[in-house]
């Protein structure tokens, strides 16, 4: 399996953060959840802002996890340091 090196992150992450639109911040925020979290595709595309926001853990609900079942992600250290753009999306993203 091909991991990105932590130059290719970030050059992946600035070159979303140069997208201008309505949906910037979303896209912005999958791809670094993609990057510092072990959640799946399916998983993230399937999350709430709530989810999210303004929590030390990605809560997983039950209907977008795999095998329906629960589960808490602690978000990593990286993804609680850093300034996702959570606080600008509608609740309803």
């Amino acid at each position: 399996m091909k991991y990105l090196t932590e130059k290719e992150e970030k050059i992946l992450l600035s070159t979303i953060r140069e997208i201008k639109g309505k949906r910037a911040d979303r896209d912005y925020t999958i791809i670094f959840l993609g990057l510092n979290t072990g959640l799946r595709c399916s998983e993230i595309i399937g999350l709430n802002v709530g989810d999210v926001r303004n929590r030390e853990k990605v809560f997983v609900r039950p209907e977008i996890a795999k095998r329906a079942k629960a589960r808490i992600d602690r978000k990593s250290t990286r993804l609680n340091s850093s300034h996702i753009p959570l606080s600008r999306m509608p609740s309803s993203a």
